[in-house]
C-alpha cells in the first residue's frame, strides 16, 4: 500500500436511479493507492465476486470511466 485517503467518503445514489441494487441510499468507502507486483495474480473468481472485470487505464482517462454520480468522489481522492 502506497497511500490511504485519510477519511471515509460517502455518496448518495441518485434518486432517479432506474435499477437500484441495494435497499440503502448510498455508500461510505475508504480509498487506497496500491502498487500491484503481479497483475496476473488478480483472480476475480476467488470468492464471491464484487467485480466482473478490471482494466488498467491512464489516470487522465479515469473520470470518463466513472459513472457521473461518483465522479466528485474520485476528484476528491
Amino acid at each position: 500500500m502506497l497511500a490511504q485517503y485519510p477519511r471515509w467518503i460517502a455518496y448518495d445514489f441518485p434518486s432517479n436511479m432506474e435499477h437500484k441494487f441495494y435497499s440503502f441510499d448510498g455508500q461510505k468507502q475508504r480509498y487506497f493507492l496500491v502498487r500491484l507486483k503481479h497483475a496476473n495474480n488478480i483472480d476475480l473468481n476467488k470468492h464471491t465476486p464484487e467485480f466482473r472485470a478490471y482494466q488498467f487505464i491512464h489516470l487522465k482517462d479515469l473520470l470518463k470511466k466513472i459513472v457521473p454520480f461518483k465522479r466528485q468522489v474520485y476528484r476528491q481522492v
